[in-house]
Order: C-alpha cells, then structure tokens, then sequence
C-alpha cells in the first residue's frame, strides 16, 4: 500500500494505492479524494474507514 498527500499552498489531493498480488495478476485499487482547502482540512472518517478496509486481510 502506498499512501500519497499531495498539496500546496490552496488545494491538495490524498490517494491511496493497494497492490494486490493475485499469482501473476497484479490487482491494484486506488482510494483518493480532493482537499479543496489543505489550510484547514480535516481528516475523512469515509476515506479512513474505506483505506482501512482496503489494506485489511478481508480484501486479499
């Protein structure tokens, strides 16, 4: 998993990457979300549950 913030001074884009390998196949799924304001955003509980859920033993 790779868990990217990317911002600067006014807006900014939080991704997460889960690579998955399936025995030869690689599987990837990507969770990201726009922050419009990086000055004074707070963190997503949607986007949190969902990354949570994504790096868990459920999805492999």
């Amino acid at each position: 998993a790779v868990h990217l913030l990317l911002d600067n001074a006014a807006v900014g884009m939080e991704q997460l990457v889960v690579y998955t390998d399936l025995g030869g196949v690689a599987r990837v799924d990507r969770l990201w979300r726009a922050i419009p304001d990086v000055q004074t955003e707070e963190s997503s509980p949607a986007f949190d549950r969902t990354a949570a859920y994504l790096i868990s033993d459920q999805t492999l």
